[in-house]
């Protein structure tokens, strides 16, 4: 017997026991020669795996679907990027095995190879470097935002906001109101049908939620206008994008999650990156020198030269915005979830944030997978066997979504 991902099921494979949906539903009983009809069943019930009778060597692999050339080069990248994360973990594991098949389809495909990543030829910054105090000070890093900023919190923040109080914030923002919309219409949602109106979209996602979304529109408008050489904002955009994505794929599988909530952490949690890229670049750069030299996570090469890092400034810029205090502990807290008031929510978006990085969607300045913080997977409690499916289902959609926001 094994256990097998959902998506990685086939037709004649045989259960080796009930599969119950998650609310304890059986679903197909032990000793079910499974039929198509049988698979779109569990996925539409979000069963993540069963356990099939056999030799484990009886049935192909996902990875017999791919020439032996492709996947040899697909494993060679992906080793290379998993290699100083020491992936002893289940989750790390599963997620190198996901990640060699993602990257191998993507060569199949005749998709544009890997770029190596390489240190930007700039001037290391200035010493005496500043403390975070003195930045906050100095720096000028409160970013401007329009009126409708504000007015998108005032709705978040009352409890007793109606779709009428959204429809009037952001309908006076037209382009805005169309970004909500084409969102909605989507495969980020999947809708059977057009939604054609701000409270129609609203009765179907809620107001809330809804709100969350407009906040994250806006706050990726309001950093458009960053140039730098260190690194390419797009890319650094595109990584955080990806990340909110897959936050909000995860989040369907975990009770008493919010996935819109932490689709805008994805969003947000490089944040303070972007300002000290438009603010301090050779800081950036040296980082980005040490952390490829010393095989360390971005934000520790910070940490290293400034006692703080970009996630320290990201939790006073959003305490500033007056951001709503569970979006501001979950995207600040992601590499240190353990410590933060959040903790499930940063977990989450901490695995996320490994998901876009290992699967090279953009690029944030870090050049390898960081390590699993201790305890970030087993506090989500789920089954390592839906990052499989979250990683296809999230792909789907990013592509989408980048349309959306950086056109």
């Amino acid at each position: 017997m094994r256990t097998v991902n959902t998506d990685e099921l086939a037709p004649g494979m045989i259960l080796a026991e009930d599969v119950h949906g998650p609310d304890g539903r059986l679903l197909l009983a032990a000793s079910t020669i499974l039929e198509k009809r049988h698979l779109r069943v569990l996925l539409v019930w979000g069963v993540t795996e069963a356990l099939i009778l056999g030799d484990p060597d009886g049935t192909s692999a996902p990875e017999d679907a791919f020439p032996a050339e492709i996947l040899h080069e697909a494993r060679i990248r992906v080793e290379a990027l998993f290699e100083p994360c020491g992936s002893q973990h289940e989750t790390l594991i599963e997620l190198q095995r996901q990640s060699v098949l993602f990257r191998a389809q993507a060569l199949l495909e005749g998709h544009e190879p890997h770029r190596v990543r390489r240190c930007p030829l700039i001037p290391p910054q200035e010493r005496p470097l500043p403390s975070l105090r003195e930045f906050l000070l100095d720096a000028n890093v409160f970013v401007s935002f329009p009126e409708t900023f504000f007015r998108i919190l005032e709705v978040i923040d009352d409890p007793a906001s109606t779709a009428g109080h959204l429809a009037n914030v952001v309908g006076k923002d037209p382009g805005m109101s169309a970004k909500l919309l084409r969102l909605v219409n989507s495969p980020f949602y999947g809708f059977p049908q057009q939604i054609d109106s701000l409270d129609r979209a609203v009765a179907l996602v809620g107001t809330r939620e809804l709100s969350q979304l407009a906040l994250g529109i806006t706050i990726v408008q309001s950093f458009k206008g960053i140039s730098t050489d260190v690194l390419s904002t797009r890319e650094v955009w595109t990584h955080s994008l990806a990340c909110g994505v897959f936050a909000r794929v995860l989040a369907s599988h975990v009770k008493g999650l919010a996935g819109e909530s932490l689709f805008v952490a994805g969003i947000l949690h490089d944040t303070g990156r972007l300002v000290m890229l438009s603010k301090i670049p050779g800081v950036v750069a040296e980082a980005m020198r040490i952390s490829l030299q010393d095989c360390i996570p971005m934000y520790m090469a910070e940490r290293q030269l400034l006692g703080w890092d970009h996630t320290d400034l990201a939790r006073e810029l959003f305490q500033s915005w007056d951001l709503p205090p569970t979006l501001q502990e979950t995207a600040a807290g992601h590499h240190s979830p353990a410590l933060s008031t959040e903790r499930r929510s940063a977990s989450l978006l901490h695995v996320a944030d490994i998901i876009a990085i290992a699967l090279e969607y953009g690029f944030n300045g870090s050049s390898w997978v960081p390590p699993l913080s201790t305890g970030a997977w087993e506090c989500l409690g789920i089954p390592v066997s839906v990052l499989g499916p979250s990683i296809r289902a999230g792909a789907r959609q990013v592509d989408d979504i980048l349309t959306l926001f950086l056109p």
